[in-house]
């Protein structure tokens, strides 16, 4: 799957009586899989009854999963929860690989961006009659993803200490971003970051997990109050 095409997608969507998938490796498709169905099960465990209701009221998570999570590649997506025709529940995943994460504060800004129109496609996904065709449109119409600029902050060989080489006119501000947003890219390799987007709370959380979130962790983020 190559990174400026539509992103991959993988679920229930609500026109269809089964899962479907689209430009999704099958190795990915089959860990993905295996991953949420026992998610899915540890959480109905906890909840019993109310596993329905608190299942379709949970939020969209934006997601990041660096190298080694699930392969070699970068994926940034959104799961949403979902139903098919027939009321089976099951996630709905939108997700895209790219060699390396936005760093500068325009692939960032970018991102998330990208993650809004991603998650409003995914939420359209799951109304009743919504098919493959109607989705796949949607998905053609997101925001392509910018090139990735070249670093203009490099860090140099040093015998002692750390060095970085840098514009003359490069400000605190923008030195602090670019290192932030390194340190950040170094921390996320083995590791899955999660954000949720949600318009009803005033405080919210994120998550930084080695791996996938477990099942015990996912019914948590699914039960559990964001704040």
């Amino acid at each position: 799957m190559a990174a400026d095409t539509a992103p991959g997608w993988y679920g229930k969507l609500g026109g269809l009586g089964d899962f479907a998938s689209r430009r999704l490796p099958q190795e990915w498709l089959q860990g993905c899989d295996l991953w949420l169905s026992a998610c899915l099960d540890e959480t109905r465990n906890a909840m019993g009854g109310n596993w329905p209701h608190a299942y379709l009221a949970s939020p969209v998570w934006r997601f990041v999963w660096g190298p080694e999570v699930i392969d070699s590649s970068w994926w940034f997506g959104v799961l949403v929860p979902s139903s098919d025709s027939v009321g089976r529940h099951f996630p709905l995943l939108v997700a895209q690989p790219r060699p390396q994460p936005p760093t500068d504060r325009f692939g960032l800004d970018h991102l998330e961006w990208w993650w809004a129109q991603a998650s409003l496609a995914a939420r359209a996904a799951r109304e009743p009659g919504t098919g493959v065709e109607q989705f796949e449109a949607v998905l053609a119409d997101l925001p392509p993803w910018p090139s990735q600029a070249p670093a203009w902050v490099k860090p140099l060989p040093a015998s002692w200490g750390q060095q970085w080489r840098m514009p003359a006119a490069t400000s605190l501000s923008e030195l602090s971003q670019q290192l932030a947003a390194e340190t950040l890219q170094r921390r996320l390799v083995g590791h899955s970051f999660w954000w949720p987007h949600t318009t009803t709370q005033s405080f919210t959380q994120s998550l930084l997990i080695p791996g996938l979130p477990q099942p015990a962790q996912f019914a948590a983020m699914t039960t559990a109050p964001l704040a």
